[in-house]
């Protein structure tokens, strides 16, 4: 019988273990770095992006602001001017009907004094077939010329001496005026009774203060004054010339290649076009009014705190994965306990069995369990009692046997004894002393 102590292989207590516990912990590191660089860049992905997005919408913010500035102005402009011809046939109708009624230019003059004097338009300007002024009230002699040098913004009004009653008016946009720096909107139709200008004029300050309020370059200027991540925003029109440009303090324009690429692109496809340049992120905006291309603008945005962000998320990230990383760990090496400690009862088991030291208790904790190693233990239970058994049986047949192989040889050699002449020759003269004794008799 081999004895524990003489085993040629002694058993490493806890090998499996740690081996699966450091295989686990393997897979556990690869998974963290996995899912760490993965939650890195889709960190990163998430937050250029925003940043992407929020470029776009200032960028569309500045081109919808372009496109104000230069519209509502603009539409201000037209409703005025619309008003001021519903004024200005008006006056003609009031000429001809108080001229119908006999009335002088003095007396014209003194109610259209009275209107000025009550409403927005302040100066009326109505002359003869010549185109002199005989109806004003302003007390200035004024005659209309048909020479632009002579009168570069009058001369334009000229023309409607020679146009009927329901001729086409003639709107002039707000500007400055030639005998001083007031701005000024001038408004004419022809006259109804006779070839005449009918000119009325309003002061058009409110205009010129809407232009300044809703000036593209001021607001660029609180762009990149007010918010950090704000770099420079430039403004072109439609013929590509910069109508504005701001930029915070020590920042670079954006090289004229980048520009002119993504200006370009924005153009043609009629969307925000995005590019990232190093810390910047460029975003160029079409301006377009019903189809027609008012211009494009350009807006950087710095990507310094949003890469900040982004290597935050992947610390945090990393220090999460890390402390995953050691309970994982952690929890392997006793889950590898755990699993393996059935293995090396079945283990023990198997080297008792080779020992004939084989104690099938040993096994009732695992032989308890419900999964596949307490199928594996219960069946290799029954399999070493029946070798038990079997060995016991075997050595019992064993010790039969020698018992009936000694009794065999014994009589083999008795029966040899026996059917010798040596042995047959003791016979006969045993046999011989016995009859003489019989002769002799009792009584000799």
């Amino acid at each position: 019988m081999t004895k524990r102590s003489d085993r040629q292989s002694p058993r490493r207590p806890g090998g499996l273990r740690i081996r699966l516990a450091v295989l686990i912990g393997a897979a556990l590191i690869v998974a963290v770095g996995l899912a760490t660089l993965v939650q890195a860049a889709s960190a990163r992905r998430e937050v250029l992006d925003q940043k992407r997005n929020d470029a776009a919408r200032l960028a569309t913010l500045v081109a919808r602001t372009s496109t104000v500035s230069q519209r509502a102005p603009d539409i201000l402009d037209k409703a005025i001017g619309d008003q001021m011809v519903a004024t200005a046939r008006v006056a003609a109708q009031l000429v001809a009907v108080g001229k119908a009624a006999g009335l002088s230019d003095a007396q014209l003059t003194e109610v259209f004094s009275r209107v000025a004097a009550t409403s927005v338009v302040k100066e009326f300007w109505i002359t003869d077939p010549t185109g002199r002024a005989t109806i004003h009230n302003v007390p200035v002699p004024f005659a209309f010329s048909p020479d632009p040098k002579v009168q570069p913004q009058a001369y334009v009004f000229y023309p409607l001496l020679s146009e009927p009653p329901d001729g086409p008016p003639v709107t002039q946009k707000a500007r400055v005026r030639e005998i001083d720096d007031q701005i000024w909107k001038y408004v004419g139709v022809p006259g109804v009774d006779k070839s005449r200008i009918v000119n009325v004029s309003v002061p058009a300050d409110v205009i010129a203060q809407l232009r300044r309020e809703l000036d593209v370059q001021r607001f660029a200027d609180t762009l990149t004054g007010a918010a950090d991540d704000v770099r420079f925003v430039e403004v072109y029109d439609a013929e590509n010339r910069r109508v504005a440009r701001s930029s915070a303090d020590g920042v670079a324009p954006p090289s004229r290649a980048t520009a002119r690429q993504l200006a370009n692109s924005a153009r043609q496809s009629g969307r925000v076009r995005t590019e990232t340049v190093g810390e910047s992120l460029f975003a160029a905006a079409p301006v377009t009014v019903d189809g027609k291309d008012l211009g494009v603008v350009l807006v950087s945005v710095s990507l310094v705190e949003a890469n900040a962000a982004a290597r935050g998320i992947v610390s945090r990230g990393l220090l999460v994965g890390l402390l995953a990383l050691v309970i994982g760990i952690a929890l392997s090496y006793f889950g590898a306990r755990r699993i393996v400690r059935p293995v090396e009862l079945l283990t023990t088991a198997a080297t008792d069995l080779a020992a004939d030291e084989f104690d099938p208790a040993a096994l009732d904790p695992v032989c308890d369990r419900t999964d596949e190693l307490g199928e594996l233990a219960r069946t290799f239970r029954k399999m070493g009692s029946e070798i038990i058994e079997r060995e016991r049986r075997l050595r019992e047949q064993v010790a039969t046997l020698t018992v009936e192989i000694d009794r065999s040889r014994v009589e083999r050699d008795v029966s040899e004894i026996v059917d010798s002449d040596f042995f047959r020759d003791l016979q006969t003269r045993a046999a011989e002393m016995r009859r003489k004794d019989r002769d002799r008799g009792p009584d000799k």
